[in-house]
């Protein structure tokens, strides 16, 4: 362990337990030097300076409140700046347990919990952190945008929450890449912040493979309904232009007015295997005449015999009524 490190290194964190022993805290004092060459007079500087002299932690104040008069632009901005401070997780471990399957409700208490513990986020936590911050914003829609990437034979997915408001499009989120998370309300189509992303990916030699857009995003803190991850997909590397952008066309007019099917509704679509866009069915439709006639001869036997033993007792029925009105008038 005192040798210089190098790929090969077996480090052993700590083989004496707890409280760390001193020879531990010089061997990772070393490897962090080791893995942040740049760093190096600032990591001895703080291995100088007592316990007691260190800057406290700085915690990001998450913006909850917004000035008056301030526009949804500037509002949007500081919902981003606060991502910025949370900055991305890079250690490979998940501190927060995001199901998309979980209600609106639910999902709202899980940015809560971010806002209280203020730890490092990844992209499908900022879009439901984003959708608790900006939750208030009048005139503003919500709505997923999910990426599929490959690079050098792997598969890579990426998320970010859309925008749209007055007119404008934008989009709201972290990644490790600085022009794949936010996009101001500058684009005036859908498909123009679309390519904005596939541009995006080209220049970090990622081949977009399939877009995901949902519908918009309700704002009732209340609701139990999962939120609407699902609606229009695309594939921008196999699909003809003229094509996607015509279907993005069609599909943002349906998030410009805010429209949201509920999870019923989705999970109707599905059976019937309609799109979104569609006019969907009724959830609950009377039998039609042609499904009475296809059922079975032994429920339609069963049918009959239950109301021939209820036409059989009439008398009995007239007495229960006359004794349960007797009762009732005593």
């Amino acid at each position: 362990m005192n040798a210089d490190f190098d790929e090969t290194t077996l480090f052993l964190t700590n083989k004496n337990g707890f409280p760390i022993d001193d020879g531990t805290w010089s061997n990772m004092w070393k490897f962090a030097e080791y893995q942040q060459p740049k760093a190096k007079e600032k990591i001895r500087s703080i291995r100088a300076t007592p316990a007691n002299d260190l800057a406290e932690p700085k915690i990001p104040v998450p913006p909850l409140t917004f000035p008056i008069g301030s526009t949804t632009s500037s509002k949007i901005l500081a919902v981003q700046k606060y991502f910025a401070e949370l900055q991305y997780n890079h250690t490979g471990t998940q501190f927060f347990e995001i199901k998309k399957y979980r209600s609106f409700t639910g999902l709202m208490e899980d940015a809560k919990q971010m806002i209280k513990e203020s730890l490092p986020i990844k992209c499908l936590e900022a879009v439901v952190l984003g959708i608790y911050l900006t939750n208030k914003i009048e005139d503003l829609t919500r709505f997923a945008i999910g990426f599929k990437s490959a690079f050098n034979g792997h598969v890579h997915r990426h998320v970010v929450l859309g925008l749209y408001s007055k007119g404008m499009f934008g989009a709201l989120g972290i990644s490790r890449r600085d022009d794949l998370m936010y996009k101001p309300l500058t684009f005036k189509t859908l498909t123009e912040l679309i390519m904005e992303y596939k541009a995006a990916y080209q220049r970090h030699w990622h081949k977009l493979k399939q877009v995901k857009i949902g519908m918009a995003i309700g704002k009732n803190p209340h609701s139990f309904e999962p939120l609407p991850w699902k609606g229009l997909t695309v594939f921008p590397s196999s699909q003809p232009f003229e094509e996607m952008r015509s279907e993005l066309e069609k599909f943002s007019k349906l998030v410009r007015h805010g429209a949201s099917f509920s999870h019923q509704q989705q999970a109707a679509a599905r059976r019937e295997r309609l799109p979104r866009s569609a006019s969907l069915p009724a959830l609950s439709q009377p039998a039609s005449p042609q499904r009475s006639a296809q059922e079975p001869a032994q429920h339609r036997g069963r049918q009959q015999q239950q109301q021939q033993q209820q036409s059989a007792t009439p008398q009995k029925s007239l007495l229960m009524r006359k004794k349960s009105g007797y009762l009732l008038r005593v």
